[in-house]
């Protein structure tokens, strides 16, 4: 009378504990890396370059927001942690 989720989570635990589980991960490894490799490609086909001619000023607006805005929030961060500037 337990979930499917819980006894696979109970199965993983005890699992995680064995001999076996080197095994299962060394089994698993190829299936792991296909699906990355699917979520990749399926994510790649989602781009639109039809994009880059129809909006260029709004993507470029994006590229420089996300390169900008990632480096501010990583330099501030750093700081918080009491690091120096050059560090930072």
């Amino acid at each position: 009378d337990v979930s499917f989720a819980l006894g696979a989570f109970f199965a993983g635990m005890i699992l995680g504990e064995t001999s076996l589980s080197r095994r299962a991960t060394e089994e698993t490894l190829p299936l792991r890396d296909a699906f990355a490799v699917l979520f990749f490609v399926s994510v790649g086909m989602l781009f639109n370059p039809a994009v880059l001619i129809e909006q260029p000023l709004v993507l470029a607006a994006a590229v420089a927001i996300i390169l900008v805005g990632k480096s501010l929030a990583a330099y501030a961060i750093v700081r918080l942690f009491g690091y120096s500037n050059q560090t930072g």
